[in-house]
């Protein structure tokens, strides 16, 4: 009883057991077919069907008769390589005897001579559980320790072998039911083909390997993993395709893993890269690291303290696109160097590598290629070809993976020393006094010619050209200047100059005008351009020589004005242009001997056109002794005019009005005469663009000749003489155009005091006054109409007649007052 009740332990320790198997050899193992003869059954031992069944609707059953003796027998063969194999099956004791254990089930394995192999145990009714349970058994017939030990049991043929004895006399109380009966074996067949290092297999990126490690080892020389021996490994070996990083993980795998990376050729030889213990995280294990494109990693994955079942092993793999960085340490920025070539050092990072760090120079002489610098973390680099000035060094790195860093900068000045010498021609000096001192070439330096009282700075000389005193230059190599004075010329010519401009071509009111400027004792000049009915102030400096070359913006554009004032005269010539024009320009001075005085001036309008003025303008002028002039009237279609400017050395008027909407103008020359027939004469422009007006709104042009004359109202005692010789003191008025149906002519007399009488039988009321300026005004009724016709004029006494014009409806007309003809 002592025996049975060992037994029976063995047999029940036996249910805590696991095995695994690759090939099956026990045929209808769950007595779910009919048995066909692979099973031996005697006394009594049948395969029943019922609920009582582990799995399936069918079982073995033994026992349940008093003293039996019941046996199943199945023979197997097992394979001539065979590493390994599993004997298992589910048993149930259903007892009502538990008084003794005299009913027993004994589980062996024979050879084909019934001599006993391997005893797996025995169980009694004693060990029944109630409610009744199936308890599973498996045992390790031949266990798995390398691929070179093959079991004893290879290549025989055995019985697996269950036997029921029961009590004579409770026997039938007890009942064995066994159910899922099976061999599981595995061969060399089995063992994985990447079991070791030399074998591994080549995986790709971002895909998952399932494998087993049931029957793997690990081979000698191979190393821990993590610390953990491990004891049943497998290997892959997986290339970088650029550099990035990979992770490596196990999720999914069934048991506990050991999860290393390493590079090397051999197991002897490997380095570990990185590494996990599955006990430190869920069971399975992960790494993540750098790597480098093109290198071969060798993955290994084993169970900790040798477990083994399914591994689930995946690569995730991320290119490495994170950018390198480069700076600079030497030398400073915005050093002063005195040598041509600098060595510039520097550091470089990147997150797996930099391949190599490249510079490149960049200077007044251009930018030359990148070329690589010594070293990678740690640079530097000889740069040549510095030019005097600022040159800048400019530095990039490159990664392993052929990202390109952001560039640094490095700017230093290289300085060159050279002599400068100044030498000042005539009476001035220069300051700063920099003449006799080395100064840096490539530098910015300024200098200001100063002249002595009574000289002028006329110009810069020697290595550069210019007119402006204060001269800001950079130093040149054995740099040599001259500061040019001469005694000043302006003080004879200083003053106001007047003149008019125009396209001797044709003149037109777009590209003429007048110009008033001043000249100082030092030869500057302020004053202001008119043209085409807008004005432009101006200002500057004369050159030494009295010349002057300026642009000035105006409404239509750059104007190009070029003068020379006459060092020894009393003129300043030279030409405006604009676009397709150019006009000269004649300007000069007061004179010093004027034709002090009174005048009268008449502008004369158009001959019968009707699209011209027909009254002629006027007005009246004096001139003082300094000779400036100042003249105010109207012109032949009602507009005041009036200007004020200078008789010149000539005895010339500038005269120049413009319209003061812009839109017409008038000028000439006029000379004064001082002519037994009259005093003032000379052709003049008269332009009228059209615009929107009472008289000829279509414009028009005009070129006639004005006439003046010196006015001396008479006086006396008693009564002054008639300003006008007429004849017996009789003569004539007459008006003409001016919208008039026909012209007419009042017989008149002058008489002693200037009073313009209607002789007798003169019924259109004819009124006029002359006054002591020299104006005539009045009035006339127009016989064909009844209407008062409004007069206004001006006498030219030396030319013994006075004319004007009245207004019409659109047009104006002329006056006449002289003698009769």
């Amino acid at each position: 009883m002592r025996i049975r009740v060992l037994l029976a332990a063995a047999l029940v320790a036996g249910c805590v057991g696991a095995a695994f198997g690759q090939q099956e050899l026990v045929r209808n193992g769950g007595f779910e077919l009919p048995n066909m003869g692979e099973w031996q059954l005697t006394g009594g031992a049948a395969i029943t069907n019922g609920p009582t069944a582990q799995s399936g609707v069918r079982y073995l059953t033994m026992g349940t008769s008093n003293n039996a003796y019941q046996v199943a027998i199945q023979t197997v063969t097992f394979p001539t390589n065979l590493i390994a194999a599993t004997f298992s099956f589910d048993y149930e004791i259903v007892s009502q005897d538990n008084f003794t254990s005299d009913n027993t089930l004994s589980v062996l394995v024979l050879d084909t001579n019934q001599t006993k192999l391997a005893n797996l145990g025995s169980a009694s009714n004693t060990n029944r559980t109630i409610p009744p349970a199936y308890f599973f058994v498996a045992t390790n017939l031949a266990t798995y320790t390398s691929p070179t030990n093959v079991s004893p049991y290879a290549g025989l043929t055995v019985q697996l072998y269950f036997q029921v004895s029961t009590d004579p006399t409770f026997g039938a109380l007890t009942t064995f039911n066994l159910d899922n009966v099976s061999m599981s074996v595995a061969t060399t067949a089995d063992i994985p083909a990447n079991d070791n290092f030399a074998n591994s297999i080549a995986i790709q990126t971002n895909i998952t390997v399932t494998a087993t490690n049931t029957f793997a080892s690990k081979e000698p020389g191979e190393p821990n993993i993590a610390g953990n021996a491990g004891g049943h490994s497998l290997w892959w070996n997986w290339t970088a395709p650029t550099n990035g990083t990979a992770t490596i993980s196990t999720s999914g795998s069934t048991f506990t893993n050991l999860l290393g990376v390493f590079i090397g050729t051999s197991v002897s030889n490997l380095i570990s890269v990185a590494s996990r213990n599955g006990n430190n995280q869920d069971g399975t294990a992960q790494v993540s690291f750098k790597v480098a494109g093109g290198t071969q990693y060798q993955i290994a994955v084993d169970g900790v303290n040798g477990q083994t079942g399914t591994i689930d092993l995946n690569i995730k793999f991320v290119p490495d696109t994170t950018r390198p960085a480069v700076s600079i340490i030497t030398p400073a920025s915005g050093a002063k160097l005195t040598n041509s070539t600098v060595t510039v050092t520097g550091k470089a990072t990147d997150n797996i590598a930099v391949a190599f760090v490249q510079y490149r120079l960049e200077n007044a002489s251009g930018t030359n290629d990148y070329q690589n610098a010594d070293g990678t973390n740690s640079w530097s680099a000889s740069v040549s070809g510095l030019v005097p000035g600022m040159n800048t060094i400019r530095v990039r790195a490159i990664d392993t993976s052929g990202n390109v860093s952001a560039t640094a900068t490095r700017t230093v000045n290289f300085i060159v020393v050279s002599l400068l010498t100044i030498t000042p021609n005539g009476g001035g000096t220069v300051s700063p006094s920099l003449s006799g001192k080395l100064l840096a070439v490539g530098a910015v330096f300024t200098v200001t010619a100063k002249p002595s009282p009574g000289n002028i700075f006329a110009g810069w000389s020697g290595d550069l050209t210019t007119n402006s005193a204060k001269l800001v230059f950079t130093m040149q190599t054995n740099m040599h200047l001259e500061a040019d004075f001469i005694p000043n010329p302006f003080p004879p010519v200083a003053g106001l100059y007047h003149g008019l401009f125009y396209d001797t071509n044709g003149v037109a009111h777009q590209s003429s005008g007048f110009v008033n400027l001043t000249v100082t004792p030092l030869g500057s000049y302020s004053g202001k351009i008119l043209l085409a009915g807008s004005t432009y102030p101006v200002s500057g400096q004369f050159s030494a020589f009295g010349a002057l070359t300026k642009s000035v913006a105006t409404h239509s554009g750059p104007l190009a004005l070029q003068l020379q004032l006459d060092l020894n005269g009393n003129s300043l010539t030279g030409q405006l242009s604009q676009g397709a024009w150019t006009a000269q320009l004649n300007a000069f001075r007061a004179m010093s001997n004027p034709p002090t005085g009174n005048y009268t001036l008449v502008l004369p309008g158009g001959d019968g056109d009707p699209e011209q003025p027909g009254g002629d303008g006027f007005g009246t002028l004096t001139v003082d002794g300094m000779g400036t002039l100042g003249f105010k009237g109207m012109l032949g279609d009602g507009t005041i005019v009036a200007e004020k400017t200078i008789v010149t050395p000539g005895g010339q008027w500038p005269f120049y009005f413009v319209y003061p909407t812009g839109n017409g103008s008038v000028l000439g020359w006029l000379t004064f005469t001082n002519l037994a027939n009259g005093d003032i004469s000379g052709d003049v422009s008269w332009t009228k663009l059209p615009l929107a007006s009472k008289f000829y709104p279509g414009g028009f042009t005009n070129q006639n000749t004005a006439q003046g004359s010196e006015f001396q109202f008479p006086s006396g005692t008693p009564v002054p003489q008639p300003i006008l010789t007429l004849p017996g003191g009789q003569g004539v008025v007459w008006l003409a155009n001016g919208n008039l149906s026909s012209s007419f002519t009042n017989q008149i007399t002058l008489n002693a005091g200037n009073k313009v009488v209607n002789q007798p039988g003169t019924t259109n009321a004819l009124s006029l006054t002359i006054t002591t300026s020299g104006l005539i005004k009045g009035s006339v009724v127009d016989p064909s109409t009844g209407k008062p016709v409004m007069i206004n004029g001006v006498v030219l006494e030396k030319q013994n007649y006075a004319t004007g014009f009245f207004p019409g409806s659109n047009q104006t007309g002329r006056f006449h007052l002289g003698p009769a003809e």
